[in-house]
């Protein structure tokens, strides 16, 4: 190790959440104005399609679904772990929304009021 590379060791530091204790978190604005963040190494799988300009991205329990003529360079940047977050524009990026599973159906009123087994 040279001597330039020792001393400028002091001075590069990296922010806690790109510590390996910290996992990355990715942040969404959506266009309903609600902010959203997702562990980085939580994704499940990443799909783009190129005709509809269409960036889908599946974490446990959400998918957050990107569009706009941009949205390739951002699935670019965010596979190399260099975008950390994105907001609609309204010209290279025109919508980002966060798609969240149906919520079960009420438990049935003729279960009210019965005891389980276990009780």
């Amino acid at each position: 190790m040279s001597d330039t590379t020792k001393s400028l060791r002091p001075l590069v530091n990296r922010a806690p959440c790109w510590e390996s204790e910290h996992e990355p978190v990715i942040t969404f604005f959506t266009d309903n104005g609600h902010e959203w963040g997702f562990p980085f190494f939580g994704l499940l799988a990443a799909q783009y399609t190129p005709r509809d300009q269409t960036l889908a991205l599946q974490w446990q329990g959400a998918q957050v679904r990107i569009q706009g003529p941009r949205t390739r360079d951002f699935f670019m940047a965010f596979a190399k772990g260099s975008a950390t977050g994105i907001k609609a524009n309204g010209e290279d990026i025109l919508s980002v929304e966060v798609i969240l599973p149906p919520s079960p159906p009420p438990a049935a009123s003729s279960d009210k009021g019965k005891k389980r087994p276990d009780e």
